[in-house]
């Protein structure tokens, strides 16, 4: 059996393929900043992205976008707030993508992490 963190690094890999072939151009994977972490930083136009990848073998707990605590919200801030700062970056979105057991991909562009 894969471990976690392959199992993740796969679901990042195929996130990342999707983004490229809608145009997007990848910044960052896995930009960490103390207190923070995001996982795919990309670029779509002039537009900063900054997206949380999830995934889920079943939704018997729920679904992967569902398991997006406050605490993780916070520390997407946290990495977020700094990109912006270091980057000098003003337009910004927060997308989020889940991919399914069924090789599907959901992604929710403009999410809200208020």
């Amino acid at each position: 059996m894969a471990s976690s963190r392959a199992i993740g690094d796969h679901v990042e890999d195929q996130a990342c393929e999707y983004l490229l072939r809608l145009g997007y151009e990848i910044l960052a994977r896995n930009y960490c900043v103390r207190g923070g972490e995001i996982d795919i930083v990309a670029r779509d136009g002039d537009t900063t992205v900054f997206v949380e990848v999830k995934y889920r073998s079943g939704d018997r707990y729920g679904t992967g976008l569902e398991s997006v605590t406050p605490r993780k919200l916070e520390r997407m801030r946290r990495a977020i707030e700094r990109w912006m700062a270091d980057y000098q970056t003003e337009d910004v979105r927060v997308d989020a993508i889940e991919l399914h057991a069924d090789r599907t991909i959901s992604h929710i562009r403009w999410a809200d992490i208020d």
